[in-house]
């Protein structure tokens, strides 16, 4: 059904970037824990959290990118795809434009 297009884009690695962060220990306020779970079972869900806190980024920085793999993207055509923007309340407008520009800030 696709049609097979060129790579379209990699992802990049910038080395300018500082990737390394301080994995801070997690806060038992900071995590969203049913209240259904006993209390057994929330320690041994903190414990294993922390134990793999490497493994959970905090912010969109914390994520960084990869040199591992490269992406294809399959389209049904080669007609560009064009959408009108979304209609958005002033607050809204503000809130996407703040996400994209941590988005821009992170790499």
């Amino acid at each position: 059904r696709g049609v097979k297009v060129q790579l379209v884009n990699r992802i990049a690695f910038s080395p300018a970037h500082d990737t390394t962060f301080e994995h801070k220990n997690l806060n038992e306020d900071e995590i969203n824990i049913s209240s259904e779970i006993d209390k057994q079972q929330r320690l041994r869900l903190i414990e294993v959290l922390q134990k793999f806190k490497h493994c959970f980024a905090s912010s969109l920085k914390e994520l960084g990118s990869t040199l591992v793999t490269e992406m294809n993207i399959e389209l049904n055509s080669k007609k560009p795809v064009v959408y009108r923007p979304y209609r958005l309340s002033h607050k809204e407008r503000e809130h996407v434009r703040d996400m994209v520009t941590e988005m821009l800030d992170a790499g």
